[in-house]
């Protein structure tokens, strides 16, 4: 058994480890239940009314507006549905890979918001693991999130590139951050999560504030 200082810290790492394996086990169980359960009986919901609409006699004005209504709300659950499965399990990560699904991430984080927001990433893409892509696209996520967490974000960026065998995103905006005792108040955990996953991988994510005011977070892998 382990001891002392040493044994605690290994302990406590081993069990961040085992915690994160254990939500994106549940995170994909849940997505499978949404695609294969409740999403089938929408889309069969769906189908039914189509049906439905298409023999209701036209004279039914109003029964035909009712009907159309409730096919556009149950249209739109399903979309839903579908993109709460990729936030759970992104399919595109497996399908094809980091780039795309950091696309569709930025364009479902940025779809409702007033900004300008830029993208840019190299015309190769390097072979990643199954963690390493898991890891780099959660890190993602919650750079997106601390993004729009911030005060009167007009203008941001992703820059990815792939330099002397590392992968770097870099995540800039020029948000105003709500400060504290030199740090940004309530971005310790999802730091501390990010700095963790890709530490397990050898790589490493630190934050700066440039002189101008941005906010810029470099998150870095090797390959």
């Amino acid at each position: 058994m382990p001891s002392g200082l040493g044994g605690e810290l290994a302990e406590a790492q081993a069990l961040i480890q085992h915690l994160l394996a254990i939500g994106e086990l549940s995170k994909a169980a849940l997505a499978r239940k949404l695609h294969d359960e409740i999403a089938a009986l929408m889309v069969a919901a769906l189908m039914d009314l189509t049906a439905a609409i298409s023999r209701l006699p036209v004279q039914e004005v109003e029964a035909q507006g009712q009907l159309a209504r409730a096919k556009a709300t149950l249209c739109a659950a399903v979309s839903q549905g579908r993109r709460l499965v990729e936030e759970l399990r992104p399919s595109l990560l497996e399908q094809v890979g980091l780039f795309t699904a950091l696309k569709w991430r930025v364009h479902e984080a940025t779809r409702c918001r007033n900004v300008i927001y830029t993208e840019w990433y190299p015309e190769i893409e390097p072979v990643l693991s199954a963690d390493a892509l898991i890891a780099l696209f959660r890190v993602a996520e919650d750079a997106l999130a601390m993004t729009f967490k911030r005060g009167a974000v007009e203008v941001a960026d992703l820059q990815v590139t792939v330099d002397e065998k590392v992968l770097q995103m870099k995540f800039t905006d020029n948000g105003i951050p709500i400060m504290r005792g030199g740090a940004e108040q309530g971005a310790d955990i999802a730091l501390a999560t990010m700095r963790y996953r890709l530490r397990l991988l050898g790589g490493s994510v630190d934050i700066e504030r440039s002189l101008g005011g941005d906010t810029i977070l470099s998150a870095r892998l090797p390959l």
